[in-house]
């Protein structure tokens, strides 16, 4: 996400040819929460570094994603829009930064966590999720992607490594404990109906090759 200092005034959005400029003390209350919030943040943990009262951080927060200025990742959550980005209305946060906010705690797994390590060819739209906490429903669509989650104790949450993305570290296990999320767990491999054990056999040795 794109870094804001004292010294950088904030641009000006546009959609088509209006302007949805910002001034006086809102432009402050965004820069501040430029600088706090890296990914989603909710009105509570803005009100906390703004020093307002919840209520009028939620009208706050409203009136700054109406405007373009933040992006709503679910209902009560928001990110902060890169202040270059050409096109607002149409930003979407990255998945894994989604994913490692709204899930926490727990890491990128399964068939997601295969493709980062190269363990596969496959190509997933959709994003595996470990999570230490109960999260229902399992299967979630937030800005345009869908994410799996499976809940698992949190005593259950070791064998991951941090990687960056952006200005945040996410948390996805490791190539070996992967391979061993997989070989407990087939459908974590991608395929979420198998019909018998061998044809979930057959999915994983050709997910392992």
């Amino acid at each position: 996400m794109s870094g804001m200092t004292h010294n950088h005034p904030v641009p000006m959005y546009r959609e088509g040819t209006a302007a949805a400029g910002i001034e006086g003390p809102r432009r402050a209350q965004l820069a501040v929460l430029h600088r706090a919030f890296p990914g989603p943040f909710n009105a509570a943990q803005a009100a906390s570094v703004l020093g307002t009262a919840l209520a009028p951080t939620r009208r706050l927060l409203a009136s700054l994603a109406s405007g373009g200025w933040l992006a709503r990742v679910r209902p009560g959550w928001y990110v902060a829009v890169p202040l270059d980005a050409s096109e607002p209305s149409e930003w979407r946060e990255d998945p894994w930064i989604v994913a490692g906010t709204l899930f926490a705690p727990g890491y990128i797994g399964g068939w997601s966590a295969a493709e980062h390590w190269e363990l596969t060819d496959q190509i997933f739209n959709d994003v595996y999720v470990v999570a230490g906490t109960k999260v229902t429903p399992s299967r979630q669509t937030i800005q345009g992607t869908t994410f799996v989650i499976r809940s698992v104790a949190s005593t259950s949450l070791f064998g991951t490594r941090r990687v960056w993305r952006r200005q945040l570290a996410v948390n996805v296990s490791d190539p070996h404990r992967t391979i061993i999320d997989v070989l407990d767990l087939p459908a974590a491999a991608g395929r979420a109906h198998a019909r018998s054990p061998a044809e979930s056999n057959s999915r994983l040795r050709a997910f392992l090759i």
